[in-house]
């Protein structure tokens, strides 16, 4: 968050609070792309992706070395997405219910 140590902690719910309401304002799967077309550039999206598809291999068991060389990935993405994994598992459950 050093990039962004300006924001108060204010602006920072703020911003996550709409980012959140932008999601919730789709009411099927076409209004979810034209929001992402709208707020998130090609290479937001393709990290994001990216991220997901790291989670479910770690998911699956594939290690660490597997993970980066399948993927060419960071061994330090690697091991930020699977903190995030730990931390709230369930965001993959729910990816997976609507996919």
């Amino acid at each position: 968050m050093r990039r962004y140590k300006f924001l108060t902690k204010d602006d920072v719910y703020d911003a996550f609070n709409r980012l959140r309401d932008a999601f919730l304002a789709a009411k099927n799967g076409e209004e979810v792309e034209e929001i992402i077309k709208g707020i998130l550039t090609h290479d937001e999206k393709l990290k994001i992706g990216r991220r997901i598809l790291v989670a479910e291999y770690l998911r699956d068991g594939l290690g660490l070395d597997e993970i980066a060389k399948t993927l060419k990935v960071g061994k330090n993405t690697i091991m930020n997405v699977a903190k995030k994994l730990d931390e709230n598992s369930i965001f993959l459950d729910l990816i997976n219910k609507r996919r």
